[in-house]
């Protein structure tokens, strides 16, 4: 982000604001924490999908996890492509 303040000629703040408009905590981006970034994006998101809607957005989440797992995302016909692929390339 230093670089974008360079070439803005925003100061830290004003681009955290700017960021944080867009439902970015500034903080994790700063941090380069890429789990905390995602997990408040998801959450910030969810709740604009949630108001837009009026109504709760269902969520598979991995209870180990306490969040959304990559692997909710995938389905069976994606991994057996995938290790067709890898077949393939061997």
């Amino acid at each position: 982000m230093t670089k974008l303040e360079k070439v803005s000629g925003l100061s830290p703040a004003e681009l955290d604001a700017v960021v944080a408009r867009h439902s970015i905590h500034p903080a994790t981006l700063r941090a380069a924490n890429f789990e905390a970034y995602f997990a408040h994006r998801t959450t910030a998101l969810v709740a604009v999908i949630e108001a837009a809607m009026d109504k709760r957005v269902f969520r598979e989440t991995d209870p180990s996890h306490g969040a959304e797992a990559p692997a909710a995302f995938e389905n069976a016909d994606d991994k057996t492509e995938a290790a067709a692929d890898a077949d393939d390339v061997a």
